[in-house]
């Protein structure tokens, strides 16, 4: 295993303008293939939304948690290897304080979002979506492009993945930064995918699903055995 780097302290990359905070850097040892900073997956096959709870588990070859004493149909976790994702309910509105919650952050530092738009998860038939972290600017760019449109129609896959304009808001780049048909193109439902990403945007993806260097805090996850 070659000698990387990872970004501690909860803090992005400075390469990306998002960010704006300081941050130091600590030598650990890391593989310097990208999917197993993400549990052994690329970014493409890692769900956004979903239509049922136990379909996260299987799909992913992971565990399931309840998130405290909320109730495993508003939000639950899935933790395959090291990584953590959070999902909600299109309906819950609290996924805010879940997240600050499961990703143990301050409170005003971060903005946390759904990736895919409830009212979009919705017309698909998606019952359960991504939760995402990111600057208040960053989330707030990217709100004209995450507006409902006239052709989204249910569909009979399990899941959704992401899109070219959601990675890029993953890995923190404005939506004034992209270039105009990807940013007012409507959401294209894409199956899973392999895509190619660099240790540094990989670690970026990282950060916007709520993880750092830190080992996953088990201390308020129950798991769900059913």
């Amino acid at each position: 295993m070659d000698q990387g780097f990872i970004w501690s302290h909860n803090v992005a990359p400075d390469h990306c303008n998002a960010y704006n905070t300081p941050m130091t850097i600590t030598p650990i040892f890391l593989s310097t293939r990208s999917t197993e900073l993400l549990g052994g997956l690329s970014i493409g096959e890692i769900p956004i939304a979903g239509s049922k709870r136990p379909s996260f588990r299987m799909n992913l070859d992971g565990k399931t948690y309840r998130v405290g004493r909320i109730w495993a149909n508003r939000a639950f976790v899935v933790v395959r290897g090291n990584l953590r994702l959070l999902y909600v309910s299109t309906n819950y509105l609290n996924y805010a304080a879940v997240a600050r919650r499961v990703f143990g952050d301050p409170r005003g530092k971060y903005e946390y979002d759904h990736a895919l738009g409830r009212k979009i998860a919705e017309s698909f038939g998606f019952q359960y979506i991504l939760i995402l972290r990111s600057t208040p600017a960053i989330n707030r760019s990217h709100g004209f492009s995450e507006r409902f449109h006239d052709s989204y129609r249910i569909t009979i896959n399990k899941f959704c993945y992401i899109d070219d304009r959601i990675l890029k808001k993953m890995l923190g780049t404005a939506a004034s930064q992209l270039s105009a048909p990807l940013r007012t193109s409507p959401f294209r439902h894409r199956a899973s995918h392999r895509r190619r990403l660099s240790i540094a945007e990989t670690r970026l993806a990282r950060h916007a699903l709520g993880m750092d260097d830190r080992e996953i805090d088990y201390s308020s996850l129950h798991e769900i055995l059913r």
